[in-house]
């Protein structure tokens, strides 16, 4: 699986703000997001039963519990935003237009 999260605007054109999949049959599923205020988001639909057997299943969630109320939020966010800033791709913002 390839994810990037960093919005265009933010990464002096470089990304590609979008998740990409590849199955066992090295077929790519790409998933793009769109920005909705400052959240990265990407549409979902109901499937029909043809589509459920023909696709494949794709599991974006993991087995661990999720706390939404979790004190590592804080070090998450650090942690992400000194990747990007290594890898280039968060633009200053005074450089925002």
């Amino acid at each position: 699986m390839e994810l990037d999260s960093c919005p265009n605007f933010l990464s002096k054109g470089k990304s590609i703000f979008r998740m990409r999949f590849t199955d066992e049959n090295e077929l790519e599923w790409p998933i793009p997001y769109e920005l909705k205020v400052c959240m990265a988001t990407f549409e979902v639909r109901k499937q029909t039963t043809e589509k459920m057997v023909e696709l494949p299943v794709i599991w974006l969630t993991s087995d661990e519990p999720w706390n939404p109320y979790s004190l590592n939020w804080e070090q998450y966010k650090n942690w992400y935003l000194q990747e990007m800033k290594m890898k280039n791709q968060i633009v200053p913002q005074e450089q925002v237009k």
